[in-house]
């Protein structure tokens, strides 16, 4: 399992790969982190919904604070228990 030290701010706008790399840390290479968080996004309708209406890209290399917000919302911080029990597969 990967460590990180992501911090939970909305200070700027986080890449994409640090996001993915804290909600999964589990993969071993970034690429299959970003793969699986781009595909729960897809698979979850109204957080992709919050998304697109915050100008959401899954080519974006960047997230907004307004989208960090939706995504905490709908999954809660990187490492809350709640994440691994019932969002994160």
């Amino acid at each position: 399992m990967k460590s990180t030290n992501f911090s939970f701010n909305l200070d700027g706008c986080p890449c994409v790969k640090d996001v993915a790399e804290a909600y999964f840390p589990q993969y071993k290479y970034s690429r299959t982190a970003i793969m699986a968080f781009r595909k729960k996004i897809a698979t979850t309708p109204e957080l992709l919904k919050e998304l697109l209406e915050a100008e959401y890209n899954e080519k974006e290399k960047h997230l907004t604070p307004k989208q960090m917000i939706a995504i905490a919302t709908h999954w809660g911080k990187p490492g809350d228990l709640r994440v691994f029990l019932h969002i994160i597969d």
